[in-house]
């Protein structure tokens, strides 16, 4: 991965694509692709964004998740500075986006490690875990990794995805992209600080428990 991630300790892991039940009767079949290890933090945030950092985010926390970041802030101010940084500072073609939730579900489940009949709770979660559930952010890293080397899918911050919202299961497109609606009111998010399977919210909503996880491709 480029220096501007490296500087930020935001491994990017490569999870292999594969044939997955995202629910009961509706296979999703990914490609190949990478997920961050970490939600984006105001580190990195700060970096991408030339200086600015959101007011309420003091230095003391730019370990932390980046929070009260609306999806249409990420699509059309973050991600597209992110990557014009990595074609000017790297040889390698890759381009950043948020996650499909297909994307997101298999991670979260730790890729061809889940545990198949899991169904979409997005997790390997065992009681330990469940029993520690809090409704805080904290500095990522601390909690402890899935089989596929990610933390931080649940006990931290909600996430965004690219997906418009849909109640239909079947509707998760096969080949794992994204959902999209342009007349859908709501965007996907997943994970955070309690047991939450999915959610959704406007596009433009902020929320101090809310940011988002970086997903790239070749």
């Amino acid at each position: 991965m480029s220096n501007i991630l490296e500087v930020d300790h935001t491994n990017m892991i490569f999870v292999k694509g594969s044939p997955f039940l995202f629910s009961e009767n509706h296979e999703v079949t990914l490609s190949d692709y990478y997920i961050g290890q970490f939600p984006v933090t105001g580190k990195l945030w700060k970096i991408v964004m030339d200086g600015d950092i959101l007011s309420n985010f003091s230095k003391d926390r730019y370990n932390y998740p980046v929070v009260n970041i609306s999806w249409k802030d990420i699509k059309e101010n973050f991600l597209p500075k992110l990557n014009k940084k990595i074609i000017e500072s790297s040889s390698e073609s890759m381009i950043f986006r948020l996650p499909s939730e297909a994307e997101w579900e298999y991670s979260a489940r730790g890729g061809k490690y889940s545990v198949k009949d899991l169904g979409y709770v997005g997790n390997n979660l065992d009681n330990n875990v469940i029993n520690n559930l809090h409704i805080d952010s904290k500095p990522v890293g601390q909690n402890s990794k899935n089989k596929l080397g990610i933390q931080d899918i649940f006990e931290n911050v909600w996430e965004w995805c690219e997906d418009a919202w849909q109640e239909d299961l079947t509707k998760i497109p096969k080949n794992g992209l994204p959902w999209k609606d342009i007349k859908a009111q709501y965007r996907v998010f997943r994970g955070g600080p309690n047991f939450t399977p999915r959610n959704y919210c406007e596009p433009m909503l902020h929320n101090f428990l809310l940011g988002f996880r970086l997903v790239c491709t070749k």
